[in-house]
């Protein structure tokens, strides 16, 4: 599968960036997966697409302000 622009720099954020650039703890980098993995979760249940397809298009501040009421409304967050 391909990889969209995006993706490919997250995994350089997580696998290089945050444990050799910023030298941050195993424990950090895992909170900051799973951040990550709510707001996969709010992709593929409500804008319907799979994490591995977003892209900066997808981006938009409308998609940010969704995201935030659904962990707030959805997750109790």
């Amino acid at each position: 599968m391909k990889k969209t622009k995006f993706m490919k720099q997250l995994a350089t954020y997580f696998e290089t960036f945050l444990p050799l650039n910023r030298q941050c703890s195993q424990n950090t980098i895992s909170s900051y997966a799973d951040g990550f993995i709510l707001f996969f979760e709010y992709f593929e249940v409500k804008q319907g697409k799979a994490h591995y397809l977003i892209d900066y298009k997808d981006l938009t501040p409308e998609v940010f302000d969704e995201y935030i009421l659904w962990m707030q409304c959805e997750k109790r967050y």
